[in-house]
């Protein structure tokens, strides 16, 4: 099935999607019904179809068992993150090899895709700009039947057997955004100009006459907070847009959460779902092509420097925006 996606962008698709994923009622089987525990045990039952795993099994269940809880409880309580049967843009999944991945962005999913990539071979790696993601992501994605995808064009959404997603502490997320879109390139004039920041747009000029580089306290004040006071958290840019919503947690049941803190030991469940037989194989190839900006040592290394910098005014509004991501994924209410 082709993907719909805007072509002459060196963006990745994260950036140019303009889907919406359609809720399905007859489909989709809300997780809130998850305060049923047999619910909870017929999402892990692909561990039952394990063989010969590549990590500790209990461990994960274990793991499993902690963080679709965490979610479940909070989706007991509250109704949607964005608002009841609401969906935001660019919500996006992606299936291949039966198993459905709910994409977003800054939480190593462009790794994974490179993977894929690699998974699907020549039809995938051969195409010009590979292994430069900005450019074969959109590429691939149009070419390779292989892969489905879900997106307003579509009215139903198939059962698969397994669906995932990587969710980020929020903290870290906004640091590392910041890193990869305002220091290491000018992707964030775009990243804040959405919905029509008209605020960003003004700022950003005097910036540019002034040659100088925008700030994380500026870029927390006139991009993640400014969208968020303007229209909504629904309506913010993807790559800062509170991942309960980007996910739809509350709306789609989920057999796995990894984490990006966790990656080493839950990219090896998602690599053995994908029935990749030599999973670090294709764990050292993928690490081959990482840019610079991907490392995460920058975001560790800088990550204390650049929350002193950030007044408290401003974290408290950000635990607000964040206060869902917070409480649905068991991360710290401080960014230290």
């Amino acid at each position: 099935m082709a993907v719909s996606i805007r072509k002459g962008s060196v963006l990745t698709f994260f950036l140019i999607i303009t889907g919406t994923i359609i809720y399905v009622r007859r489909n989709i089987r809300p997780i809130l019904n998850y305060g049923n525990y047999n619910v909870l045990e017929q999402n892990l039952l692909w561990m039952q179809r394990v063989t010969d795993p590549q990590y500790d099994l209990e461990e994960v269940r274990k793991t499993q068992v902690e963080r679709l809880s965490l979610v479940n409880k909070y989706c007991l309580n509250h109704t949607s993150p964005g608002g009841y049967h609401k969906r935001a843009d660019w919500l996006y999944f992606l299936t291949f090899r039966d198993v459905s991945w709910g994409l977003i962005p800054k939480t190593g999913s462009t790794n994974i895709l490179r993977m894929v990539c690699i998974m699907i071979g020549p039809k995938c790696t051969k195409i010009t700009g590979y292994p430069d993601e900005h450019h074969y992501v959109p590429g691939f994605m149009e070419q390779i039947t292989d892969l489905d995808s879900y997106s307003s064009g579509y009215s139903n959404w198939p059962t698969r057997k397994f669906l995932y997603a990587f969710v980020r502490d929020p903290w870290q997320r906004l640091v590392s955004t910041y890193i990869e879109k305002v220091l290491f390139s000018d992707l964030y004039i775009k990243l804040c100009k959405y919905g029509n920041n008209i605020n960003f747009v003004n700022f950003s000029r005097n910036l540019k006459k002034e040659n100088k580089t925008m700030t994380y306290s500026q870029f927390l004040k006139y991009c993640v907070i400014e969208q968020y006071e303007k229209r909504g958290a629904i309506a913010m840019e993807p790559h800062y847009r509170p991942q309960s919503i980007s996910g739809a947690f509350c709306d789609l049941s989920y057999s796995f959460i990894g984490k990006t803190e966790t990656y080493v030991v839950d990219i090896n469940v998602i690599l053995q779902q994908y029935n990749v037989k030599d999973v670090p194989a294709i764990i050292a190839k993928a690490k081959q092509f990482r840019r610079p900006n991907e490392k995460k040592n920058m975001t560790l290394s800088s990550y204390l420097d650049r929350w002193k910098s950030v007044d408290q005014e401003t974290i408290m509004k950000l635990q607000k925006i964040y206060s869902v991501d917070i409480e649905m994924f068991g991360y710290p209410e401080q960014p230290y």
